[in-house]
């Protein structure tokens, strides 16, 4: 596996992912996303120079996760 900064490439792969049930179970809003509001939500993550988001992959398949979003100027939450 290759951990890599988040690209355009990867969104497709990275929505397929988090709509995984076993995945999904774990966002406070479990709710499947469409093509559209991962795009929405890409769009809001690249205005935001303070989040970060690798991605791991096998190959090209995206097959894990992990951000690093700031809370506040002295605090960023490791996740996912």
């Amino acid at each position: 596996m290759r951990v890599v900064p988040l690209e355009q490439e990867h969104v497709e792969g990275l929505r397929m992912l988090r709509n995984r049930p076993s995945i999904r179970a774990w966002f406070l809003d479990s709710r499947e996303v469409d093509p559209e509001q991962q795009r929405a939500w890409f769009a809001r993550y690249l205005s935001d120079p303070d989040d970060q988001m690798w991605v791991g992959l096998d190959g090209q398949r995206v097959v894990a996760a992990v951000g690093l979003p700031r809370i506040d100027p002295q605090t960023a939450e490791f996740g996912r």
